[in-house]
């Protein structure tokens, strides 16, 4: 029976010494801080705002007054159409290739962040060029992103954390960065 301890005793260190090679699995931790929806909130309530301006005005024969305002509101709306809930699916593109890349799936974390990529290009081209500007910023984060997954698995976290974080700081400061920015009509 003495003889069968140290061969246990072995076979547990042999165990453990397997055991601790092997690289332990990160923690998929979102990168996006506080994200919500307030921005739409708020574009809803300025919606309302200018919607009973203008039918005040039109009640009141103002309708010079009221065709501007409702000129406003067609800006509004398209504020929120080109570029607050594509961005909103930029953000959760962005979400979704964080996760699937840390689920070992990174393939599919390149086809989201492309996904996201091209949402951010047509965002950039609705609004003008400083619009554009300010969101090829994030573009060229994004491209940096897909190069780090591809030869750099080290600095994938950092690079996809600040990526998120942009994108939600272009959400919540959205009316500073779409100041002076004219969506066109679609005719």
């Amino acid at each position: 029976m003495h003889r069968l301890h140290p061969f246990c005793l072995l076979a547990v260190l042999l165990f453990l010494l397997t055991a601790c090679q092997e690289e332990p699995s990160r923690p998929w931790i979102p990168v996006l801080e506080q994200s919500g929806f307030t921005y739409l909130d708020d574009a809803v309530a300025e919606l309302r705002q200018e919607m009973g301006e203008a039918a005040g005005q039109l009640r009141s024969g103002a309708n010079a007054r009221a065709a501007l305002t409702l000129e406003q509101m067609s800006q509004t709306l398209l504020k929120v159409e080109k570029y607050f809930l594509p961005l909103t699916e930029v953000r959760q593109l962005i979400y979704d290739a964080d996760r699937v890349y840390y689920l070992g799936q990174k393939e599919k974390a390149g086809q989201k962040l492309q996904q996201a990529r091209e949402r951010l290009v047509l965002i950039g081209a609705a609004g003008g060029e400083a619009l554009e500007k300010k969101v090829n910023e994030a573009v060229l984060m994004l491209e940096e992103l897909k190069l780090a997954i591809e030869t750099d698995p080290a600095g994938v976290t950092d690079k996809m954390r600040l990526l998120g974080e942009k994108v939600n700081l272009m959400i919540l400061k959205g009316d500073l960065i779409l100041s002076g920015v004219r969506f066109a009509q679609a005719d």
